[in-house]
C-alpha cells in the first residue's frame, strides 16, 4: 500500500484518482491525521501500520506569495516536513518519493533545458529555496528515495483551477482579450501523466532524480495561446512582459526541463493540453465555465 501526504492537492488528487482507476491501494491521511511537521505524532500514527511499502510526499505550501510572506511556515512544511518524511520512510523501510519542483533552479538559460545531472542552485524565491533544502535533507537521510521534479503543473478542473491554465480561462470568460507574458519560459507537467509515472515508480523503485515534464520548453504566452485555441478561439491574446504584472516575489526567467531517463519521458505539452481539453471539454464547453 502507498502512503500519500498532500493527497488533497492538485497532484495528490490526480495520484489518488489514477490509483483508484488502476486498482492500486493508496492511503491518504488528512493533515490533521498526519502532519509532516510533527515527527513524534507521525511516528505514533505509523506504529500501528504494517501494510505500507511506499511513501509519496506531496505535502507542501505551493503558493509562492504565501511562502514569501511566511517563510517559517514555508520551511517548516516544505523542508523540515520533507526531512521528517524521509526519516520515517527509512525507519519503516519504505521507498520514498519526494515531489520537488523546477523552482530549485536559478533561472539562467540552459540550452535544451535543465537535466537531472545538472546542478540545482541559487533559487530566486523563498519557495524554491525551501524545496531545494528539502532535496538536500532527503539525500542526507540516505534512505531509498527518488526526487521527482515537476514543472508548470496543470490538470485540475478548469472551473476552480488556481494555476496558470485555469487563470487564462477565467480571464477569457470575462474579457474578449487576455494578457500573457512572453519572457518566462518553462515546461508543463500534466498531473495525470505525472501521477501515472509516480505510481509506476512505486513498483520499479528507481533511485536518484527524475524530471517529470511534458516534452517541450514554452513561454507562458505560448501556453495561453494553445489553451485559447482549444477553449476560446475568438478570444484575443496580448503579448506582454512581466513588468505588466508587478510582484514582490521574484520568479525565474527560465526553468525549462527535460529528462535523460527513458522511464521519465512524457508526451509533448501540446498532446497533454489536448488530453486535458478532451477530459473536460464535454463538461465545460468552450467557456461555459
Amino acid at each position: 500500500m502507498i502512503l500519500l501526504t498532500g493527497g488533497s492537492g492538485v497532484l495528490g488528487s490526480a495520484i489518488r484518482e489514477t490509483a483508484k482507476r488502476e486498482g492500486i491501494e493508496v492511503l491518504a491521511p488528512t493533515h490533521a491525521e498526519f502532519d509532516v511537521i510533527n515527527l513524534d505524532r507521525c511516528r505514533e500514527w505509523l506504529a500501528s501500520r504494517n501494510d505500507l511499502h511506499v511513501f509519496i510526499n506531496c505535502a507542501a505550501v505551493t503558493d509562492w506569495n504565501l511562502c514569501h510572506r511566511d517563510p517559517f511556515r514555508c520551511f517548516s512544511i516544505n523542508a523540515i516536513g520533507a526531512w521528517n518524511v524521509a526519516q520515517l520512510a527509512k525507519e519503516h523501510a519504505l521507498y520514498c518519493i519526494q515531489v520537488s519542483t523546477d523552482a530549485v533552479f536559478d533561472g539562467a538559460y540552459v540550452e535544451g533545458g535543465y537535466v537531472e545531472d545538472g546542478v540545482a542552485k541559487n533559487p530566486c524565491s523563498v519557495y524554491g529555496i525551501a524545496k531545494l533544502a528539502a532535496e538536500h535533507l532527503v539525500r542526507e537521510v540516505e534512505g531509498h528515495y527518488l526526487i521527482a521534479r515537476i514543472g508548470w503543473l496543470f490538470g485540475a478542473d478548469p472551473r476552480n483551477d488556481q494555476k496558470f491554465v485555469g487563470a487564462i480561462l477565467r480571464q477569457a470568460e470575462h474579457s474578449p482579450e487576455v494578457k500573457a507574458v512572453d519572457d518566462k519560459w518553462g515546461s508543463l507537467t500534466y498531473t495525470f501523466h505525472a501521477a501515472t509515472k509516480l505510481l509506476h515508480y512505486c513498483q520499479a523503485r528507481p533511485s536518484g532524480i527524475r524530471h517529470l515534464v511534458n516534452q517541450g520548453i514554452v513561454s507562458r504566452y505560448e501556453v495561453a495561446q494553445a489553451v485559447l485555441d482549444l477553449w476560446s478561439p475568438t478570444t484575443r491574446l496580448q503579448r506582454v512582459t512581466s513588468n505588466v504584472f508587478p510582484s514582490v516575489v521574484q520568479r525565474p526567467t527560465f526553468v525549462g526541463m527535460r529528462t535523460l531517463c527513458q522511464d521519465a519521458i512524457l508526451p509533448s505539452w501540446k498532446e497533454a493540453l489536448r488530453e486535458h481539453f478532451e477530459t473536460w471539454g464535454h463538461q465545460i464547453p468552450r467557456l461555459s465555465l
